[in-house]
């Protein structure tokens, strides 16, 4: 399994419209702790609840993984990200989000790291 290549989809998935292309990286029971130390979400209805949660906040947003480091089934990535808010303001971010998958490929648990507050703050 390539799992670079699994935590890039997660990346483009980010920035898609539609949910439909987001939903399906995850396992039915993903852990989702996105940024730690938040609300932790659980399964499909969590990780679309998210996904909504992005389109009402942001009109765009693109994240690029700067670099990503596989060991077994588990990847860390360094991550940046740009994007327009629904308000109009241009923000840019950093993070690193820690991906566990199962077998298939499919994220079981994801953690961001990135300063909520400081993102909000931009908004």
């Amino acid at each position: 399994m390539d799992y670079q290549e699994q935590t890039a989809a997660y990346f483009r998935a980010i920035g898609a419209a539609s949910a439909e292309d987001f939903v399906p990286l995850f396992t039915e029971d993903v852990h989702f702790e996105d940024p730690v130390g938040g609300r932790v979400l659980q399964g499909h209805d969590g990780v679309a609840a998210f996904h909504k949660g992005l389109r009402r906040a942001w009109s765009s947003i693109d994240m690029t993984a700067d670099s990503v480091f596989v060991r077994d089934q588990r990847a860390a990535a360094r991550w940046s990200a740009s994007g327009q808010s629904v308000t109009g303001k241009d923000i840019n971010f950093a993070g690193i989000n820690v991906f566990h998958f199962d077998a298939d490929g499919r994220i079981a648990r994801l953690e961001g790291y990135w300063d909520f507050e400081a993102v909000i703050g931009m908004m």
